[in-house]
């Protein structure tokens, strides 16, 4: 029996994931930006809200995660299906499906490498909001007690959440 190994060529190709990555920077920069903005500036009007002078006669109290994550929902629901639809748009035209498929790649290979660019931009944009939101917070309002066990099951719900768009966007453009 002639058995075929597991080869990671098979499943990825590194040339087209950095063509892919660059495709979709316009708006995973823009994406960035945008999150970094909030990350920076809802602890300060959280502050800003609680005052400046008398914040440290409240206590402790716990950091409303669902609160400060909720900026992460427009990344499900916004940027992902935009970067979807701007790599795999040339499955709707004529000539872009035929020099894409003209390509020496796999289809599978074409579809998981495209897949994993939109899947690193979503993680980077994740994880840059989350690092900027709980270091601002932990310094402008310490305070506040920040469950990292929740943050980090929002974030993973979150990224569920952005698989589900992608399928349910590729078996929409299927």
């Amino acid at each position: 029996m002639n058995k075929k190994k597991f080869n990671i060529s098979n499943l990825f190709n590194g040339k087209l994931f950095f063509e892919a990555f660059k495709q979709i920077r316009i708006v995973g920069f823009v994406g960035l930006v945008l999150l970094s903005a909030i990350g920076i500036f809802m602890p300060l009007f959280e502050r800003a809200e609680d005052g400046f002078d008398n914040y440290h006669n409240y206590g402790e109290a716990l950091l409303d995660v669902e609160g400060y994550m909720f900026p992460l929902i427009a990344l499900i629901f916004i940027i992902t299906p935009i970067m979807f639809m701007m790599l795999f748009n040339f499955l709707t035209k004529r000539s872009g499906s035929d020099f894409y498929h003209s390509l020496p790649v796999k289809r599978i290979t074409l579809f998981s490498t495209l897949t994993t660019a939109i899947l690193a931009w979503i993680a980077l944009l994740i994880i840059t909001y989350t690092v900027l939101l709980l270091t601002v917070t932990s310094i402008v309002l310490p305070h506040y007690i920040i469950d990292i066990m929740s943050v980090m099951a929002y974030i993973i719900n979150i990224f569920i959440s952005c698989l589900l768009v992608m399928s349910a966007f590729s078996i929409g453009i299927s």
